[in-house]
């Protein structure tokens, strides 16, 4: 993957609860193992049990590895639902990870040439951490400035930012962020 055209994309997903996060993480892989894109890393916007180990089972079944976050607590109300996540990770023995979902990001972003694109479906709370994180020994950057220098484009499915200004995601000439 060392054309530098290849999209870089980052997926932060409340896996467990349907089947549109399996999907979407089902196509990124297939197009990442096709050389269209490249995941640097999934996170999980949920605290639910199996989230990430359900990520683990799909990212395993397609032979890829990539890194994976999980949310920290406190846990969304949410969370409470839990479809299938549990019963995946109980099925293939995958485990949840124990990654910092925030510190995941951070790092990814921090460390990559470039810019990115980041999809986000369900609760965006990795994604207002991100914002809201402060320079460390990641980045001297702020979550805010982190996301202007290395993120393009941040695409939505669902989600709310509480107290979290617009103009923070007015990344690409001006113009706010696409919602789906």
């Amino acid at each position: 993957m060392e054309n530098k055209l290849v999209k870089k994309i980052i997926l932060d997903t409340d896996m467990g609860v349907d089947c549109d996060d399996a999907v979407a993480l089902a196509i990124l892989l297939n197009k990442h193992i096709a050389g269209e894109i490249e995941i640097g890393c999934i996170t999980a916007s949920s605290t639910r049990e199996g989230a990430t180990a359900t990520v683990q089972a799909i990212t395993n079944y397609y032979g890829v590895h990539l890194p994976i976050g999980a949310m920290a607590s406190p846990s969304l109300e949410c969370d409470k639902i839990n479809n299938y996540g549990k019963a995946v990770k109980d099925l293939y023995g995958t485990k949840d990870s124990s990654q910092d979902a925030v510190l995941l990001l951070r790092k990814t972003l921090a460390q990559q040439e470039g810019k990115c694109t980041i999809a986000a479906i369900g609760p965006l709370s990795n994604m207002e951490r991100l914002l809201k994180s402060g320079a460390d020994e990641i980045s001297p950057l702020d979550g805010e400035g982190l996301v202007r220098e290395k993120v393009s484009e941040i695409f939505v499915l669902r989600g709310i930012l509480s107290g979290i200004a617009p103009s923070v995601l007015r990344l690409r000439r001006g113009k706010q962020a696409r919602v789906l």
